[in-house]
Order: structure tokens, then C-alpha cells, then sequence
């Protein structure tokens, strides 16, 4: 639903940042002299240069706390922002209002597979907040699972969501027949959605309503917390932590 050269650094208004070509691989771990920037910084610094970030996608590594004033300043660029764990260390990079990664760099796109705690944002789109994971987050989330990595988190100017699309080994054979179907159907209907949505036969508003409906009756809602609820919003901090 939802609407960077290595081997050298790269300075912008004194922040540290990246810019990787398609056919450079990120490998952070061999980065160690990338010393990571203030989150404070880096959300100042997007947006002061919001009209040119979506051609010019950046990524930071991340200094310090990630607060919850930081994560809804993010909410409110036009863009989907992204933050995984990645070796130890919070890499922060920027995408488009659909996407969280550009279509071209592989290693943004894989990276919440296997990192302990992936957040992104979701902008509001024609002026419709998108308060429900699209099709994409949930398959993301689905290899996450394999990956024994239970949950993801989205931001939007609501909250904080935390989701999943995963079993508990834990339970019984038939509850976890019964969970899938139900996780199974509703991606499903969400499907569904995204084509009556492309072929204009709903409007974006009227697909996103449809859709958190279906992802609230799901079971793929774990947690959400508004961002006046602090003590709430203070649970899904410490998952990066």
C-alpha cells in the first residue's frame, strides 16, 4: 500500500553521510571509521534537504539514543525513512513515499531480513496517514520470521506500530493452523485490495481504511502506541536498545 560511492566519505552541512552507486555493495562492518552521526543532527539535516533526498537517498549510522521525538520528526518527511540494526550499529537511510529503499539498492532492501530491531516510517499520502503495514512490510516481516526475527515496527504522525507475521512454535498444532489461516486470509483480501486499488475501483483512502481493518482482525497487530502514550511508546524504544 505504500503509496548511495563507497570508499570515501562524503560531507553535507558537516553531517557524516553516503551515497552508493548500484553496483557498490555496503559493508559496514569493514566501516569502522564511519563514527556515526546524532540522530538530532540527521533529522535536521533531512529536513533542511527534503526536496532533494528522494534523488540523492542517504544513509547514516546512527550515534546516541534514538528518542521519540526523533522517530516522529522522521513521520512527518514525505518519504519513507528506514532504521535497521546492522552489525551492532543503527544504519538510518532514506526512500521514497512507497518505499522504503530504492528499487536499486539490494542492500537496503534486504537488510531488515536479518536485523534484530527494523523500523520505518510511513508519510501520509494525499493526505491519507497509512496507519497498516503493506503487503511488502508483511512479506519482509514473513522472511523475518524464518529468520527467527519476530516483529517489525512503522512509525506514522499517529504512533508506533509493532507487527508480525509469525508462529509461536510454542502453541498447539491446530492454534497454529488456526493463526495461519487467519494471517493467510487476510493477506489475501489485502491482495485483493491492491488490485481493486490499481484498477480504480477504490480510492487510496477507502484501501488503507479496509486494509488496518483487516490487519487489526488478523492477529498481525502485536502493539501500538499513540505518542502521547509514553509509557507505551517507551516499550517500543526499548526494542532499540
Amino acid at each position: 500500500m505504500n503509496k548511495v560511492e563507497s570508499g570515501h566519505q562524503v560531507q553535507h552541512n558537516s553531517l557524516e553521510q553516503k551515497n552508493y552507486s548500484m553496483s557498490e555493495k555496503l559493508e559496514f562492518s569493514k566501516q569502522d571509521r564511519w563514527e556515526g552521526t546524532q540522530l538530532t543532527e540527521i533529522v535536521e539535516e533531512l529536513k533542511l534537504t527534503a526536496d532533494t533526498v528522494a534523488k540523492e537517498p542517504r544513509e547514516y549510522i546512527i550515534k546516541g539514543e534514538v528518542t521519540a521525538a526523533n522517530l516522529y520528526e522522521l513521520t512527518l518527511l514525505p518519504f519513507e525513512i528506514s532504521i535497521d540494526e546492522n552489525n551492532g550499529r543503527l544504519v538510518l537511510g532514506t526512500g521514497l513515499d512507497t518505499s522504503a529503499a530504492h528499487d536499486w539498492n539490494f542492500e537496503a532492501k534486504r537488510r531488515p531480513e536479518r536485523a534484530k530491531v527494523s523500523f520505518h516510517t510511513h508519510p501520509v499520502i494525499d493526505g491519507v496517514a497509512v496507519n497498516t503495514p503493506s503487503l511488502n512490510d508483511l512479506y519482509i516481516q514473513l522472511t523475518r520470521a524464518h529468520n527467527n526475527l519476530n516483529t517489525s515496527i512503522i512509525g506514522t504522525q499517529d504512533g508506533l506500530l509493532v507487527f508480525t507475521y509469525y508462529l509461536d512454535s510454542a502453541d498447539s498444532v491446530a492454534t497454529q493452523t488456526a493463526e495461519y489461516k487467519k494471517m493467510s486470509s487476510a493477506v489475501d483480501e489485502m491482495q485483493s485490495l491492491q488490485k481493486k486499488l490499481y484498477a480504480h475501483q477504490i480510492n487510496f483512502a477507502e484501501a488503507v481504511l479496509q486494509q488496518r481493518k483487516l490487519f487489526e482482525e488478523s492477529g498481525l497487530l502485536v502493539f501500538e502506541a499513540r505518542w502521547d502514550e509514553s509509557e507505551k511508546i517507551e516499550k517500543v524504544l526499548d526494542m532499540f536498545r
